[in-house]
């Protein structure tokens, strides 16, 4: 997390800020990061402004802390708070901290999230708190014991749409259609098994599955990803990876090069990240 924000970080199927977005559907998303990967940031993520806040007049503002881990009550009591409101959990971690317009209307509407922390300072004294049953994360192992409760969770949420555009050969198998997300221009090589009886497996748009793969879920695999031959379960590889040998209850997130025989096991992996063959943790 040196070089990246810890809200794009990804313990199921998509990164922290889009679990947390689900909850407040119609807010306005901002990423709010430090300044020295503000840049970095908002290339990775490009259609997002980074540490720009944009306010009409008499709207309230909402910092969720990118660390969310369970959103609890924290929706209702956000809705419910008639003042701005610090937002804590049972080990005293700020999870939220809601701006009600009349606190901050003399700021300027655009701004950048330093303009906040200032009148934070200025007001704390005379600022609630509220103690939600929201929880945090707090270290990246946690997010490896989520994977697969969090990718059940994320492909409730899946917009499936019309997958037509996936193919599957003949001689693949798969068994537990109905919790298998294949996306458009997937391809399924004839020897390949994704076996979603233990829960659900996603696939994202222009992966190849090459024989004798095996996917086990609960399992996510992103886009443009190679998965070669060798056996996968608990697994949430991220965009523009290549895969083989074996890899169990693990995040990789983007262009991650493991396509030779060895173990990668209950491990967190950063980007552009190469295991030499036979690599074994």
């Amino acid at each position: 997390t040196c070089v990246r924000p810890v809200a794009t970080l990804r313990a199921g199927i998509v990164p922290l800020y889009e679990r947390a977005l689900r909850y407040f559907p119609q807010a306005r998303l901002v990423l709010v990061v430090r300044n020295e990967i503000g840049p970095l940031t908002a290339h990775l993520c490009s259609t997002i402004p980074v540490n720009i806040i944009k306010r009409d007049e008499n709207e309230d503002v909402l910092f969720v802390n990118g660390r969310i881990r369970t959103c609890g009550d924290l929706p209702d009591l956000v809705s419910q708070a008639r003042l701005s409101t610090r937002f804590v959990n049972d080990q005293l971690g700020t999870v939220a901290m809601l701006f009600r317009a009349p606190l901050v209307n003399h700021t300027s509407k655009v701004t950048t999230p330093n303009e906040y922390m200032s009148v934070y300072e200025r007001e704390s004294k005379e600022i609630p708190e509220s103690k939600t049953s929201a929880t945090l994360f707090g270290f990246l192992w946690e997010l490896v014991g989520d994977i697969d409760e969090e990718i059940c969770e994320d492909f409730k949420h899946l917009e499936r749409g019309n997958t037509n555009g996936a193919i599957v050969h003949s001689g693949a198998h798969i068994i537990s259609s109905d919790s298998t997300f294949l996306g458009d221009g997937v391809e399924i090589l004839p020897g390949a098994v994704i076996d979603a009886s233990g829960g659900p497996v996603y696939i994202g748009a222009n992966t190849r599955v090459e024989a004798h793969a095996a996917i086990y879920g609960p399992s996510a695999i992103g886009p443009n990803c190679i998965v070669g031959a060798g056996k996968y379960s608990g697994v949430s590889i991220g965009d523009t990876c290549r895969i083989g040998g074996e890899i169990e209850e693990s995040v990789f997130q983007s262009y991650v090069n493991k396509y030779h025989a060895g173990f990668i096991g209950h491990s967190y992996v950063g980007s552009w990240v190469n295991f030499g063959a036979m690599t074994t943790n």
